[in-house]
C-alpha cells in the first residue's frame, strides 16, 4: 500500500495541478482519483511542535471537522465538504445581522459572553429570514461544539471555512 507521502508526491508535486483552494498555512488540492476527497498540504505550519495539531483535532472530533482518511506531517487526505450551501447561509446571516453574525460565532468559540448578541441575532433572523432559523441553529450548535474542544488554536471563523458533509452535517474546514 502506498503511504500518503508518496501519494502527495505523485498527486501534488509531480503532476501539475491547480490548487482547489489555499490559505496562509495550507494549500488544498483535488484528488484526481476520488472527487469526494481533497489533499490538504502544509505550506507554512507555525503550529508544528505545539501541543495542538489540526490533524489530530480533526481526527478526534469528526463531528465538527472533515474526516481525515490518511495523514502524515506533510498534510492529510480529507473529506470534501459542500461549501456552496454553507456560504449561502453565511451570507444571509451576515447580511441580515449587518455583520453581527460573524461576531457572534467568534464570541461563542472564544468562550466569551455571547448571549446578548445571540438574542439579538435570533430576533433579527426570525424577522428577516424566518425560514433560515433551522440553519441558524445548526451554526450556533457547531460553534458551541467547537468551543468545548480543548485546544490552543483559535478557530478561524470566516465564510469559506465551513461546509456540509454528505449526511447534511455542518462542519468547520479550518482552525
Amino acid at each position: 500500500m502506498t503511504d500518503l507521502f508518496h501519494i502527495l508526491l505523485l498527486e501534488v508535486v509531480t503532476k501539475p495541478k491547480t490548487p482547489y483552494s489555499s490559505g496562509s498555512e495550507h494549500t488544498i488540492y483535488p484528488n484526481n482519483h476520488d472527487s469526494t476527497k481533497l489533499f490538504k498540504v502544509v505550506t507554512n505550519d507555525p503550529i508544528r511542535g505545539l501541543k495542538d495539531n489540526w490533524i489530530e483535532i480533526f481526527k478526534k472530533y469528526p463531528k465538527y471537522f472533515p474526516t481525515i482518511y490518511r495523514s502524515n506531517d506533510k498534510g492529510a487526505e480529507v473529506e470534501k465538504l459542500d461549501t456552496n450551501k454553507s456560504d449561502k447561509e453565511f451570507d444571509v446571516f451576515y447580511d441580515d445581522t449587518e455583520t453581527e453574525f460573524y461576531d457572534l460565532l467568534d464570541l461563542i468559540v472564544s468562550k466569551k459572553n455571547y448571549k446578548p448578541l445571540l438574542k439579538y441575532c435570533t430576533n433579527i433572523i426570525t424577522q428577516l429570514s424566518p425560514e433560515m432559523i433551522p440553519a441558524f441553529k445548526r451554526w450556533i450548535k457547531l460553534a458551541k461544539g467547537i468551543s468545548s474542544i480543548p485546544m490552543n488554536l483559535r478557530p478561524d471563523i470566516h465564510k469559506n471555512n465551513f461546509g456540509y458533509d454528505k449526511k447534511g452535517n455542518l462542519k468547520m474546514i479550518d482552525i
